[in-house]
């Protein structure tokens, strides 16, 4: 998968914000792009349904009965009746639900637990009678533990009541392992009061689910990264807070109208860390506008990104060729930020007058002007990856 990491994008960028940052005697803009790829969003398995259901007397006195019924929603349900005299009460024991089928990653960090029991109540005759939950826990390893989260009172039709969420653990600690395993589940006892009467009071449910949701760690997890001028060149710069089986970062990127990433500079990456590290990337040759970003590989080959950052070169920033002095009398130097491999003088009127052609090993050089008359020229300085031209006035 690695070697395929150069993906099409689209060419559009919004929500960003601006930063300036000043180097040297200019104001650079770095925009800084709000969106990116999500490195450890939220997921979620299920809702599933159970697999097991049983009867568990370790609370109430009141037996569950046809508990398989719960397993899915089909108006055949799970049953717990009881006749009460006045003012009587009673709890149900525990309708126990495990064996949902989870297969959560291995690495997964559980977030949250959401219970989903459709039920009703029934009474044959009763006067201020009601059914209400009296505990609501999770199972771990076949063990009912953890925070009690009952609702309130049943409803006398058929509905959903949902018990957590995405973000409640229900008081224990979770591994993806303790999710998959046949024992993980819920158990539900009511409470069933008579009020003045009560003949046949029934709880019914007819369907238990549950979801879990998780997120996956990421090999790396970026904590920032920007990017500065500096002379010709950009500077980019990001650093991690852990990094997990990590190969190498590849800097790349992606110039104005144009929708394919490319690679600009490949850095070894840590492998394991706990501790915040810092990289550093280049970009040799930067247009005025720019957008970066920085792929992680890890060892297995998978990939992620960082934030993109758009960052503006400004070429009045760092003068790539400086020619002095101007007006010129004798000769005139030439100093450059890259090895200087042409130079060429002319004349207002486009004739040459001079021409020299260096090795490209040394970034200055010295072109004589003897003999030749006061006036406007045109140098031109050539690298073996640029040119440039330069207004120079003879006055000797």
């Amino acid at each position: 998968m690695a070697a395929n990491i150069y993906k099409k994008v689209p060419s559009f960028f919004a929500n960003f914000k601006v930063v300036t940052i000043r180097f040297m005697k200019a104001t650079l803009p770095i925009l800084l792009i709000i969106f990116c790829q999500s490195l450890a969003g939220q997921s979620s398995s299920g809702p599933n349904d159970a697999g097991t259901f049983s009867n568990n007397a370790s609370v109430g006195t009141v037996a569950w009965t046809n508990q398989g019924n719960a397993i899915t929603s089909n108006d055949n349900y799970a049953l717990a009746t009881v006749s009460l005299g006045l003012l009587g009460s009673a709890n149900t024991n525990y309708l126990v639900a495990t064996n949902y089928g989870f297969a959560i990653p291995g690495t997964a960090i559980i977030t949250g637990i959401k219970v989903e029991i459709e039920k009703h109540y029934f009474i044959t005759l009763g006067l201020l009678s009601s059914v209400t939950d009296n505990s609501v826990r999770l199972l771990k390893g076949g063990t009912i533990g953890g925070n009690n989260n009952a609702l309130g009172a049943w409803p006398s039709s058929d509905a959903y009541s949902t018990y957590g969420g995405s973000a409640d653990l229900w008081g224990r600690t979770w591994s993806a392992a303790d999710i998959n395993n046949s024992g993980f589940g819920v158990a539900i006892s009511t409470h069933i009061a008579a009020g003045l009467a009560g003949l046949d009071m029934d709880a019914l449910v007819d369907h238990i689910r549950i979801t879990v949701y998780f997120n996956i760690p990421v090999p790396v997890k970026f904590v920032d990264m920007e990017g500065i001028q500096l002379k010709e060149k950009i500077k980019l710069h990001w650093s991690t807070a852990t990094e997990n089986g990590s190969r190498h970062f590849i800097a790349e990127k992606m110039l104005p109208g144009q929708n394919e990433w490319k690679a600009i500079d490949t850095i070894p990456a840590a492998g394991e860390s706990n501790m915040i590290r810092h990289y550093t990337a280049f970009d040799e040759s930067p247009g005025l506008n720019n957008l970066y970003r920085i792929c992680q590989v890890d060892q297995d080959g998978k990939y992620t990104y960082s934030n993109t950052i758009r960052v503006a070169f400004d070429p009045a920033a760092y003068p790539l060729v400086k020619v002095y002095p101007n007006p010129a009398g004798e000769q005139v130097m030439i100093s450059a930020a890259y090895p200087v491999t042409l130079l060429e003088l002319t004349d207002f009127g486009g004739r040459l007058v001079r021409q020299i052609r260096l090795p490209g090993t040394n970034s200055q050089a010295v072109l004589m002007l003897d003999r030749l008359p006061n006036g406007i020229y045109n140098l031109l300085i050539g690298t073996k990856s640029h040119q440039y031209i330069q207004k120079l006035i003879l006055e000797k």
